[in-house]
């Protein structure tokens, strides 16, 4: 039997990569989907680079 899950019980994820690997993530929201930039730029600052170099994917979870 092939088991599927109900992509409305699913939650989205903001991941942060930098140079391939993890950096950050947290769970998207209606509220703060706009904290994705404001992320990338401190990530940036952080890690002296530019905002260019961090990579955002977004990962749907169970």
């Amino acid at each position: 039997m092939i088991k599927t899950t109900n992509p409305l019980k699913r939650s989205a994820w903001a991941v942060f990569l930098y140079r391939g690997k993890q950096v950050c993530s947290y769970l998207l929201r209606n509220s703060n989907l706009g904290d994705k930039e404001r992320m990338v730029e401190l990530l940036a600052r952080r890690y002296m680079t530019e905002p260019e170099n961090i990579v955002v994917d977004i990962e749907f979870r169970d």
